[in-house]
Formats: C-alpha cells, structure tokens, sequence
C-alpha cells in the first residue's frame, strides 16, 4: 500500500508515527507524503485541547479529498479517549488508538472504506511500553521515547485516560537507539516521554539511568523533554551535573505562578518548590537554561492570581515561555468546576503573558553576548546558518562551509529579532 501521515501533537506522537511508519516501511509499504495520492492515510491524533480535536477532523477531510476510495484511519490520543465520538466522524474507516502500533498494518488490512471499525484497546494495568525505532526524523535532532504514560490526573488534564499507565523503556533499548543516532549523523538526542521524571520506577531506576546509558553511546550531546519539577531531587542534580554530555537547560513544567491556581489544577507542588528546584539546578549548573508551559485563565483565576502567575515568570527568569489557553476537555475535574472564563479573557491573558516571555527571551539572549557556544547547526540559507547551543539558544551564523548537522563553536555577536548573531570562532 501506498500510506500517508498526519502527525498533530507531541514530540512523542511524532516519535510514534515515525515508529508506525518505519515499521510499515519494513514490511514493503511505501510512505508517502499527506497531500499525495494514497491507499491509507492515517492520523495520529492528540487531545490535548478541543483545538487538537478540530484539526484532526480537519485532517480526516483532507485525506478524503485526496482519494475518496482510501482508507482513512485515525490512532493516537483523541481516538484512544473517545473511540466512538472519532469512529462516528464522517470519513473514518478505522480507529486505533495509542498501543499495537506495531501492528498497524493488521488494522490497515482489516479496514474497507465505509465500514466502520474499532481497534482500540483498553489499557492493562501492566501494560508493557512498546518497542520501536522512530528517532530519525531531524536532520540534527533525534527525539528518542523513553517513556510513556501517566498517573497524574491534574484536574485540566485527559491525557492519562488516552496514554494509560506509566511504563518505561528497558535501558538496552534507550541505548541501542542512541546509538542507532549516532550512527545515522546524529550529534543531540531528545529523551522524551509523557511524563518523563516518572522513568524506570517501576524496575527501581530513575532518568539519570536513561541518560547516563546514552551517555555511553557515541551521541554527543543529550537534551532531556518536559519534566515535573517536584520530582527533580538532589541526587538527580549531582548526576545531572556531572554528566557532561547532557545539556544545560531544562523545561519544567509550570503551568501557573500561582499557587491557589496550582492547587485547583492538581499540580503536586508550591510556587517556593518550584524556585528551590530552579535555584538548585542553577547552583550545580550556573550556565543552565529554563523554559516552560504556562496555561492562562483556568477555571476560577482571577486578575490578581493571573498577575502572580506574571510576577512569578519574571521572577524565575525563564528562557522562553510556551503560553496557551485552557481548553476545557470532557470527563477531567475541572470541567465540573464552577468558574469557567470568557474564551476572550483567557486569549487576551495568553497575549499578555506572551510579550512578557518575549522579554524574558530577549534578557536571556542579550546575556549571552561576547560568550563562546557550541552550536548544532540545522538550516541554513545563503550561507546563513541556524542551529541551538547546548543552553537551546537559537543563534544564527554566517557558515557557508559547514553541512546541517555539524557542530560549530562560536562567539555571541548581538540580539535579533528572532534569536541572536554569532561568528565562527576558529
């Protein structure tokens, strides 16, 4: 068959489609691009917000205008948490939803156009973390699965009832993936999962394990993906820095800078917890880098909790914000909560909250100048590069004579617009 997909969501999810989509390679399928002609299309859906939902109907349309006579099938989270709403959408054939991925190809086999089928599996209580190689889709970046699952239910969050359990890879896994990176040109690995501090507890391990395993592979340097910050512990920050291939920056989970905000979410820490991890990382590691998630206008905020949720960004000194709405989302806790705002309140609060986490970018970039970096370089154009620093400052630099993927050390010029100016240094 001639198979396309539509990836919305996650570095997970994308991690997954290149899964799905090699395995299919394998067994003599050819991938095709979304807007080309094909016998299947599949979408890995994502629930997140009612926003996801939407585009993957949108998706579902495109791929019928494509072919009419193809199989449309639709995996991923927003299938696994309502099969029968995504089955019931017109042009869906078949859904799966986030397991068997490896065996999509009994579910594309299985499905005729117009009959209607469901593949979608509940969850076991000790459902094992599936296997399989989706690292390779950046040319400089490769974004490795650990992990998988979560057992968190924040109030605002559906995500558990789509990804199930916490599960986690075996460490040979982490490891010959890594090195599979390494030898396919890579110089950074992305550990990621969908709640990725949670790795290895149920074998005893934690994630340091997972990075000090991919450490010893020929990768060059290691990112981790999102963490919760109140399970960054002292014994992390000794290994993390004395692990010199890991980069210095971290993404911790926010979501609100304030605390009566915090506590109606679900979230498992305090505004202070949230400083004292930040202020221990940056004692251990004082070149470390800090963005975030911030959700504006949950269920009941109020302009003065909104306002310390500002105060605290600020405070924190992040690198970079990645500011949304809330979405209510069927079935969560604070769906039946009483207080639900103006979609225009909570908009205008995401723009506000937006400029100030272009502030703080632009402080955090004026801050490197007249500093050496060594930067993975990614795209170019004309000769001009861009690529990330260990710290994931994207800086540009004139390097006519460099391929994309290769490392670069260079010295911090001036701010742009969109990031800041570098020269080779020799």
């Amino acid at each position: 068959m001639r198979v396309a997909f539509y990836t919305l969501g996650c570095k997970v999810n994308q991690y997954d489609t290149q899964a799905m989509a090699a395995r299919l390679a394998e067994q003599g399928h050819t991938i095709v691009g979304f807007d080309a002609w094909a016998d299947a299309y599949v979408i890995n859906s994502c629930t997140v917000t009612a926003e996801s939902d939407r585009k993957a109907r949108q998706a579902i349309g495109r791929a019928k205008k494509h072919n009419p006579s193809a199989v449309v099938c639709v995996c991923g989270c927003y299938a696994q948490r309502d099969p029968q709403a995504v089955l019931a959408i017109d042009g869906v054939d078949v859904i799966a939803g986030t397991t068997a991925r490896q065996d999509l190809q009994s579910v594309l086999l299985a499905a005729e156009p117009g009959k209607k089928k469901n593949f979608v599996h509940a969850f076991q209580a000790d459902e094992p973390f599936e296997e399989g190689c989706g690292a390779l889709f950046e040319r400089a970046r490769a974004h490795i699965k650990i992990q998988d699952g979560c057992d968190r239910h924040c109030t605002y969050c559906a995500i558990p009832q789509a990804r199930g359990p916490i599960r986690s890879r075996a460490l040979p896994g982490v490891q010959a993936e890594a090195q599979l990176a390494a030898a396919h040109g890579h110089q950074e690995i992305v550990l990621t999962g969908i709640r990725l501090t949670s790795f290895g507890r149920e074998a005893g391990l934690s994630l340091m394990d997972a990075v000090e395993a991919a450490a010893q592979t020929d990768i060059h340097r290691i990112r981790l993906g999102s963490l919760d910050p109140d399970e960054i512990d002292e014994a992390f920050i000794d290994r993390a820095a004395r692990c010199e291939k890991l980069c210095p920056h971290f993404h911790l989970s926010l979501q609100s800078g304030c605390d009566t905000v915090l506590r109606r979410m679900g979230r498992r820490y305090t505004t202070d917890a949230f400083a004292h991890t930040v202020d221990a990382l940056r004692a251990a590691m004082p070149e470390a880098a800090f963005t975030t998630d911030v959700m504006t206008g949950f269920v009941g905020e109020t302009e003065e909790e909104f306002a310390q949720t500002c105060a605290f960004v600020r405070r924190i000194g992040f690198s970079k914000l990645h500011v949304f709405p809330y979405s209510q989302r069927q079935g969560t806790a604070a769906m039946r909560m009483p207080g639900h705002l103006p979609n225009g309140v909570k908009q205008e609060r995401a723009r506000r909250l937006i400029e100030i986490g272009q502030e703080l970018e632009q402080t955090f970039l004026t801050s490197l100048i007249g500093t050496r970096q060594e930067v993975i370089l990614e795209q170019g154009k004309d000769g001009w590069m861009e690529g990330h620093a260990r710290n994931y400052a994207r800086l540009q630099v004139y390097a006519p004579d460099h391929l994309p993927g290769t490392c670069a050390w260079v010295r911090v010029e001036k701010r742009t617009r969109t990031g800041a100016q570098a020269v080779l240094l020799p």
